[in-house]
């Protein structure tokens, strides 16, 4: 039982004003060092360059039945995919030929360059799942990165 004159179950640390305030300086320098290691980091691009997401995906052609044809990526592309990207995109045929075990399957690759936004990516993922309910595929493989980009202009 205590009593007001009991002493309370505390403890209490003196620590010189020159340590706290080196504690303090060394917490403070820290944070703001992080704080601009963050900025470089996330601004890390080169004078005239501008931070910029470069979207891949790959498009298997292998489906039950068949392969999606020529015809049938041109449709998808102008008719699901351009709209969504009217600042423009690339598409192109890639495919491979693997030895062994692995199969072989033509590909179409997108790329589209756009500054991050949530819009864009709900349409990149909309895009990816349109395909493959259209053209009953397993995945569509997506690679998402952060670049610096700029375009080089013909001076005169």
């Amino acid at each position: 039982m205590t009593t007001p004159d009991s002493p309370r179950h505390s403890c209490s640390l003196v620590v010189p004003m020159a340590v706290t305030r080196s504690v303090c300086a060394f917490v403070i320098a820290v944070m703001l060092l992080t704080a601009c290691a963050g900025a470089t980091r996330e601004a890390g691009c080169l004078a005239g360059e501008e931070r910029s997401v470069v979207e891949t995906l790959y498009f298997g052609t292998n489906m039950p039945g068949g392969r999606v044809s020529a015809a049938e990526w041109s449709a998808f592309r102008d008719n699901v995919i351009s709209p969504r990207f009217p600042a423009g995109l690339t598409s192109y045929k890639a495919g491979r030929n693997d030895l062994g075990m692995t199969e072989s399957e033509s590909t179409y690759v997108l790329q589209v360059v756009h500054p991050d936004s949530v819009q864009t990516r709900a349409a990149i993922g909309e895009v990816a799942a349109l395909y493959r309910i259209r053209f009953q595929q397993e995945a569509v493989l997506r690679l998402r990165s952060i670049s610096c980009i700029s375009l080089n202009r013909a001076s005169g």
